[in-house]
């Protein structure tokens, strides 16, 4: 949506809401025909329309800062979530990051992975009404996931060619980002339940060496040109987050074999 118009941003919007023109203007108060001209480009809604736009039609973070037009930098609700991700506890700040961002952007979920020695495996996931589901469906722990990055059996799945040419992947079909880790049919079964229409990894690089990666999920078709500059951003202080956390890890470990040395 980067290089859209303003009209073309309310038009696809109001699509996506399943709204008629007519029936957008009879929700905002406007005169018949405004939305027709909003969306040609024939006339500029003013501020206090687009804040009735955001309401109506449901937009979340991202959506709002594209349709007004601000600089990701100037949104401070990421850079206050950012803030509260510098827990030195590897576990409670995974745990903390994705759950916060889901709800920060209005996501479905999202997945962090970590990658060390040669592998992929699932750590954390967002903790919502459908964790419990998705951990039953699963019926086996969730860090039980791995896919090794040399695997054949996980060729075609697209998380692992994100890690590989690292670089972020738009997935819509969860099949895609399961391929070698579970059944078709348990990730039929669990894009069901979840609800899962867009989905976006994002390998989290640092030092040129990917560290993690982040798989974030929406219940609507999107392609997440929007907000994929402050994605990517986030997911960079993660790993910066990610690496403090394991060398207090270490830190605490070597203390711990110093006292008990004694």
């Amino acid at each position: 949506m980067a290089d859209q118009t303003l009209g073309q941003k309310i038009k696809n919007f109001r699509k996506r809401a399943g709204m008629s023109q007519l029936e957008l203007e009879a929700a905002i108060g406007a005169s018949p025909g405004s939305i027709s001209r909003m969306e040609s480009g024939k006339v500029n809604p003013s501020k206090e329309t687009l804040v009735k736009l955001v309401e109506i039609l449901g937009l979340n973070i991202y959506d709002t800062v594209s349709i007004f037009d601000l600089r990701t930098d100037e949104f401070p609700k990421l850079v206050n979530l950012a803030r509260k991700l510098n827990n030195l506890e590897l576990e409670i700040l995974l745990q903390k990051t994705v759950n916060e961002i889901t709800n920060a952007l209005s996501l479905t979920a999202a997945t962090i992975f970590l990658v060390e020695n040669g592998e992929v495996y699932a750590k954390t996931f967002t903790q919502s009404t459908y964790t419990q589901v998705v951990f039953k469906l699963l019926n086996r722990p969730y860090e039980s996931l791995k896919m090794s990055l040399c695997d054949p059996k996980t060729k075609d799945n697209l998380i692992m060619k994100s890690i590989l040419i690292k670089e972020p992947i738009v997935i819509h079909n969860f099949l895609d980002a399961s391929h070698g880790v579970i059944t078709d049919r348990l990730a039929r079964i669990l894009q069901r339940v979840v609800g899962l229409k867009s989905s976006i990894n994002i390998p989290v690089i640092l030092n040129n060496h990917v560290i993690a990666s982040i798989f974030f999920s929406k219940n609507y078709i999107d392609d997440f040109t929007a907000e994929l500059p402050v994605l990517k951003a986030f997911c960079e202080h993660v790993g910066q987050s990610i690496i403090n956390a394991r060398k207090y890890e270490d830190l605490k470990k070597k203390l711990e074999e110093y006292y008990n040395a004694k």
